[in-house]
């Protein structure tokens, strides 16, 4: 787990300097929860960063745009 975080933290000193893009996209689980996963993209490359489950929730782009989450 430290190596990741390590890794991820590499990562987003470069995002200053490419800049990047969030991107997410939603589906649901085996047992049917409602999931949206964030991944980041920047300089050609893009990592998994997060999933957020959203039951009982609506997924609005007011919502997805102010997640906390994905900070």
């Amino acid at each position: 787990m430290k190596e990741i975080e390590a890794y991820i933290a590499s990562i987003k000193t470069k995002w200053l300097q490419y800049d990047c893009t969030i991107m997410c996209d939603s589906w649901s689980s085996q047992n049917r929860k409602p999931i949206i996963n964030f991944m980041i993209y920047w300089d050609r490359n893009m990592i998994y960063h997060t999933s957020v489950d959203t039951t009982n929730i609506s997924k609005t782009a007011d919502y997805i745009f102010s997640n906390e989450q994905i900070c």
